[in-house]
């Protein structure tokens, strides 16, 4: 009987331990189960500071990963650059959640293009990190014409990847008097070329409605072709246009010559 009794006791105390141990399953492991592989939005920390979007991250229930840093043009250094799974996609909480930090852009040595040709000094530049802004002609008696007598950053200073370059290109010895070419009929890129080969300087551009005309050719030049000058000239120019949105920041239109 006393065995009996004892067997009730045991067998008592197992369920009460199983009921406990079911109560702590129901209402506290698994609603943290549940939680930690709920899906939501993941933020966008792109921008942000690393250690703000790390405390961010973790507060939702994320692990955060920081990767190597990369440069950034566009970013102070210790900012977030990328951040991988993609900002706002739905990830469960949990996660690994990758971050790459910015770092300082690194300066770039400008090189030495005086000597070259336009072309190869564009090529030069553009495959350092550069680019060429504006392009000048002069004329020079040391420099081959065509080639690049002067740059706005002198060679093996340090600058920034992308920022602008401008050169001046040589037309060769300055000659004794100035030719003017006929413009008339040609493209305007045409006529700017062949001014700037002729050794004058571009002019004020107007612009006439032609609807009989291919936009951007050539109707009038102040100076006749032909011409010889002892000075360096500016050429004025009349532009045949087919819609008045055509024309740039609108000059003056001509009704008439």
């Amino acid at each position: 009987m006393k065995k009996y009794w004892n067997l009730i006791q045991y067998l008592f105390y197992i369920g009460l331990i199983l009921t406990v141990v079911g109560l702590i399953m129901d209402f506290i492991l698994m609603p943290i189960y549940v939680r930690y592989g709920q899906a939501i939005i993941l933020p966008d920390t792109q921008g942000m500071e690393i250690e703000e979007a790390t405390k961010l991250l973790e507060n939702r229930g994320f692990r955060v990963i920081t990767k190597e840093p990369k440069f950034a043009t566009t970013l102070e250094p210790g900012h977030v650059y990328e951040q991988t799974p993609a900002p706002l996609s739905r990830v469960k909480t949990g996660r690994r959640v990758y971050l790459t930090p910015s770092l300082e852009e690194r300066l770039l040595t400008v090189p030495d293009i005086i000597g070259l040709s336009q072309r190869n000094a564009y090529m030069k530049i553009e495959r350092t990190g550069f680019k060429i802004d504006s392009i000048f002609y002069d004329f020079s008696n040391k420099i081959l014409e065509g080639a690049v007598i002067a740059q706005s950053i002198p060679a093996n200073l340090e600058a920034k990847r992308g920022t602008p370059i401008w050169i001046t290109v040589s037309l060769g010895p300055r000659p004794d008097n100035f030719t003017v070419p006929n413009l008339r009929g040609k493209s305007l890129v045409n006529a700017k070329q062949l001014i700037v080969k002729a050794g004058l300087k571009d002019g004020n551009i107007s612009y006439r409605l032609e609807e009989d005309l291919i936009p951007f050719t050539i109707i009038w030049q102040s100076i006749n072709p032909g011409i010889k000058l002892k000075e360096r000239t500016a050429v004025d120019l009349i532009v045949s246009i087919t819609d008045i949105d055509q024309i740039p920041d609108p000059p003056e239109i001509m009704d008439e010559l």
